[in-house]
């Protein structure tokens, strides 16, 4: 148990830092916040399942959390809440109530799934966190388990626009996809178009290209291009403006998921030619 909170802990941390320090040229971890873990205790044959829910935050201090579980079908809850308003920070400094225990006598010994969803909203209003996440309830066991629900949504809607956290980029969305980075079985992909043109450039070595961080739609389009390298705040170089415009020729493939072709993001490399000729 304290190896499952330190990690948690740990993790919540570095998010908090990565987000802290992100800057308009530099690859920022854009991760959920959530951070949701569970402990099955022992369980015996004819006895009800003891699960220990955790959800986490790195959220300011006061906000709060709404938190929804779904036991395995045909399961009877015996003692815990299904429903419960919680404060996930590690700051809130009220009485601890993002950790509690369920008990429940499952329907079948076969395995079963314990969804989970959580909805946070900050005290502005102005950015919402909402994640759906799963677990899956091992069999009859005198050995006591642990570890994190695996999430099968995550997103944040920030002035009413949605977005899929995923990794290095908020990905725009239409409305919830059940569908995380984990579960792409192919990524999105730059296939390739002509370099920018800058004959007033003098570039050599590693500057003879200029990198992006592009967001891709499901339809395969680029939606956005960040010249990842640059000074926070400093203006875009001759060559860099000449390697944005070339990106709007360059043709794309979209990600992939099981329930299709979702929007994604790519690091490529824009090539610079300065032929004066």
């Amino acid at each position: 148990m304290l190896r499952i909170c330190f990690i948690r802990i740990l993790a919540v941390m570095l998010i908090a830092h990565g987000t802290a320090h992100a800057s308009s040229g530099s690859v920022v971890p854009h991760d959920s916040p959530l951070w949701v873990s569970y402990v099955q205790r022992s369980w015996i044959t004819g006895e009800p399942v003891s699960l220990l829910v955790s959800v986490d935050g790195a959220y300011e201090r006061n906000s709060t959390a709404t938190v929804s579980i779904q036991l395995p079908e045909g399961a009877k809850l015996v003692a815990g809440d299904l429903v419960r308003l919680i404060h996930p920070s590690a700051a809130w400094r009220g009485p601890a109530d993002r950790e509690w225990e369920l008990r429940f006598v499952p329907g079948a010994p076969s395995l079963g799934q314990v969804r989970l969803n959580v909805r946070h909203v900050s005290s502005d209003g102005y950015h919402i966190d909402e994640g759906d996440y799963v677990m899956s309830v091992g069999p009859p066991s005198a050995e006591t388990a642990n570890g994190r629900f695996e999430p099968v949504r995550e997103e944040t809607i920030r002035k009413g626009i949605r977005f899929r956290y995923s990794g290095f980029a908020l990905i725009p969305i239409d409305g919830p996809e059940y569908v995380t980075t984990q579960h792409l079985s192919v990524r999105a992909r730059a296939l390739g178009g002509p370099p920018g043109v800058c004959r007033s450039c003098n570039v050599s070595g590693s500057e003879d290209s200029v990198r992006f961080l592009a967001v891709i739609s499901r339809e395969g389009r680029l939606l956005e291009a960040r010249v990842l390298g640059r000074a926070p705040g400093s203006p875009l170089s001759a060559a860099a403006k000449a390697a944005r415009a070339a990106l709007d020729l360059w043709n794309f493939s979209p990600a992939q998921a099981p329930i299709g072709p979702v929007a994604d993001w790519v690091i490529l490399f824009v090539p610079i030619n300065t032929d004066k000729k």
